[in-house]
């Protein structure tokens, strides 16, 4: 058997592995970036209740020591 002919079945084996794995590596992360999750994200969280300010505070910021500035 000849080198040359041994090297081309390699580079041809080498070349197909290559192949499938970036056709495997694109249908993964694919799927992965379509994955469709039902708002059970423990990342996010939903926050229940109202969303008033209810300390009293009129949201100016007034100091209270008497002056105006």
């Amino acid at each position: 058997m000849k080198f040359e002919v041994l090297c081309e079945g390699l580079l041809t084996t080498g070349r197909r592995v290559l192949a499938a794995g970036a056709i495997a590596g694109v249908a993964v992360f694919g799927v992965a970036a379509c994955e469709d999750s039902d708002g059970d994200d423990p990342g996010v969280e939903i926050e229940d209740g109202d969303d008033r300010d209810d300390d009293g505070d009129d949201g100016d910021r007034d100091d209270d020591d008497g002056d105006d500035d």
